[in-house]
């Protein structure tokens, strides 16, 4: 342990709400001067008009036209990273899986990506902050589903992914602050982190609208982690991981849409959110039912 510098973790997610396409979580994880503040201000570059901007994923992405933005970014932050689980492979056997993971970049030049990744690993370098992890947790919709089964939430859901990808760093001996972009509705979570990482006590700061804090006694540095609403506009951690998880379902969507389309190339794509998934769920009835794509490996059931 160095008590010159701490911990910090962003996790978000994204494809909460559709009804097509998985469910990505994504992680990121830096190591930074203890007194240094927002790391934003030590990392120029990864300002609005940076080489490798980082922000809400739905600021910086309007689109499929905008994907080379999400991925100059992700694959800079990714080849700086110590531990680097992205994109994650599927686990689904559906009909358009095998054509992902795809070589990667797949929109931005890979000459841009190395430049970005330069001009990141020199900041980095120069603010003394150490890229620790880029990770990201893809459920697919058979995986979505089950889980909602067992569970009888999509909300509890996403909060054990979540929880996978955070529980090595609740043992770590830094100071670790983690701030998650607050799940959907909910205010309260002592009960899902007792029973997600039962082998640690935490005690409830506070639990208020807009964000809820909890702490984790440990030996050495104390462990803080909070639920925010709009926390992905708040700290770049949480930013990084929102814009990750982003890059990682546009992946998947692109794999799907893809598979569909050669079977009908005049079928518009879809993002997978609700009215537009109706459109599209209508326009591939007949191509599901001849090449026999079943429901269950394709809607989701919240």
């Amino acid at each position: 342990m160095d008590g010159n510098l701490r911990t910090i973790v962003g996790v978000d997610e994204a494809g909460y709400g559709p009804r097509l396409g998985p469910l990505v979580v994504g992680l990121s994880a830096f190591r930074v001067p203890r007194d240094a503040g927002d790391p934003r201000a030590l990392l120029a570059v990864a300002g609005p008009g940076g080489p490798v901007p980082v922000g809400d994923s739905k600021v910086v992405y309007h689109g499929p036209r905008d994907l080379w933005r999400l991925e100059r970014t992700v694959l800079a932050f990714r080849k700086c990273a110590r531990d680097a689980g992205l994109p994650d492979p599927p686990r689904d056997t559906a009909p358009w899986g095998p054509t992902f993971p795809v070589v990667l970049p797949v929109s931005c030049p890979v000459e841009v990506v190395a430049e970005a990744a330069e001009a990141l690993g020199a900041a980095l370098r120069k603010a003394g902050v150490e890229m620790l992890a880029l990770r990201t947790r893809t459920l697919s919709v058979p995986e979505f589903n089950a889980g909602v089964a067992r569970h009888g939430s999509k909300a509890e859901v996403l909060f054990e992914a979540a929880a996978g990808l955070l529980a090595p760093f609740l043992g770590g001996a830094d100071e670790t602050l983690i701030h998650v972009d607050r799940h959907g509705g909910r205010a309260r979570y002592s009960r899902l982190l007792s029973e997600h990482f039962p082998d640690r006590c935490h005690l409830t700061v506070r639990e208020v609208p807009g964000v809820s804090v909890y702490l984790f006694p440990r030996d050495g540095a104390g462990l803080t982690m909070s639920f925010e609403v709009e926390a992905d506009g708040r700290y770049l951690e949480t930013a990084l991981a929102s814009m990750a998880a982003k890059w990682v379902r546009e992946l998947h969507m692109r794999s799907l849409n893809a598979w569909f389309s050669g079977l009908d190339p005049g079928l518009r794509p879809t993002a997978g959110y609700p009215v537009d998934a109706g459109r599209w769920l209508g326009e591939t009835r007949g191509l599901r039912a001849d090449h026999g794509v079943r429901d269950e490996d394709l809607l989701r059931d919240r």
